[in-house]
């Protein structure tokens, strides 16, 4: 039986057991406080009977997971779950049927997200590998077919007509650092003054914003991706011209993410490019730099962090032992050799309307440097 008394501010206080334990609620009269009582004893015999909702599943599942999962996967489920979860979020999940979940995802294709467009292959998966995981952890079982990988063509830029885009622009070190040194953009965000040391580049740790604040993650999200790289003379002087440099701290490259991603597609509409590149795909250039100069692949990964710890340890043991520096040297001589161009940037009033250079396209399914990204 509940048990309830006055308390001293005039309130009332609710007290009954639950689940072996002891709740309380408080309401600002009796029969109030009696009544949220009762609901949350009815709840607790609905779900003893019907077991959890899936919204109830995917916010447990998520809990479990929250010291280990990073805070921008965290992030996205919660977007999952307060967005995309639809018709059968209230629904209970040892209710329902697997015609229903499949007929949900089926649905889930053919909508748009909040923010106005379709649900790609990937977003559907990882709504579904959400529920999913979920579902296996309270001890329910739900699969359903989802749209297969769409094939998609990327347009890369010449690398010569990237660096003449950005040269002397606001933004020349952060794409540098993804295109030269094949960093992605939460890591070039993570970069501080004592990220170099000795002419080195100690990618430790990457910026994510989290609800619009920046988050610094103190490890990067793969055990690889921890990584030592060798600064090439024009990064490290454009290093020491950062604010930060010169006041001894502070990130190297203090846009948010939104800002760099903006700043890059302007500064490439601007120059002319009709289909601009993505931030990311400036990796993605630099994997395909790294294949026409023949690196090998053992390196390339390696510069990149694209491999699995067991996969690095063999690498060290068997193919780069004594050869990093030379394939250094390739890259660096490589990219030093553009810059040694007279030619005036193209972020410069004088060749800012010229457009001399031709797309290469590549086929992000069929390339070679796909597989390693």
């Amino acid at each position: 039986m509940p048990y309830t008394k006055k308390l001293p501010s005039g309130s009332w206080c609710c007290q009954f057991r639950l689940n072996g334990k002891t709740k309380t609620v408080t309401a600002l009269t009796k029969a109030e406080a009696k009544l949220k009582a009762a609901e949350m004893q009815l709840e607790q015999e609905r779900k003893e009977r019907t077991g959890l909702t899936v919204k109830e599943a995917c916010e447990k599942y998520i809990r479990s997971r929250d010291g280990i999962l990073s805070p921008s996967t965290i992030q996205g489920y919660n977007k999952i779950v307060d967005y995309y979860l639809g018709e059968i979020a209230d629904r209970p999940l040892k209710l329902l049927a697997q015609e229903d979940y499949q007929s949900f995802v089926n649905d889930l294709a053919k909508k748009k997200t909040y923010k106005g467009k379709e649900f790609s292959p990937k977003s559907i998966a990882n709504i579904c590998g959400l529920i999913e995981s979920s579902a296996k952890y309270v001890g329910e079982h739900l699969t359903a077919d989802r749209p297969a990988p769409r094939k998609q063509v990327v347009t890369l830029l010449p690398p010569e007509r990237v660096i003449s885009i950005v040269r002397d622009s606001a933004i020349e070190l952060p794409v540098l650092l993804a295109m030269w040194l094949s960093l992605s953009m939460s890591e070039i965000r993570g970069l501080t003054v004592d990220s170099v040391r000795d002419g080195l580049l100690v990618v430790k740790g990457a910026t994510i914003d989290i609800d619009g604040v920046p988050v610094f993650k103190e490890s990067n999200k793969a055990y690889n991706r921890t990584r030592t790289l060798r600064l090439p003379k024009r990064i490290i002087n454009l290093i020491h011209q950062t604010d930060a440099w010169k006041h001894g701290s502070g990130p190297l490259v203090p846009f948010r993410s939104c800002a760099l991603h903006d700043r890059w597609i302007v500064i490439q509409r601007r120059a002319g490019v009709e289909h601009p590149m993505t931030f990311h795909q400036l990796r993605h250039l630099n994997a395909s730099i790294m294949m026409a100069l023949g690196l090998p692949d053992t390196y390339a990964m390696e510069r990149g962090g694209w491999s699995s710890r067991q996969t690095l340890n063999y690498i060290y043991q068997h193919t780069l032992a004594g050869r990093v520096k030379d394939y250094d040297d390739q890259m660096d001589t490589f990219f030093e050799g553009l810059f040694s161009s007279e030619k005036p940037s193209e972020n410069s009033s004088e060749n800012r309307s010229k457009n001399a250079f031709t797309n290469v396209k590549l086929n992000v399914h069929d390339s070679p440097e796909n597989r390693m990204i």
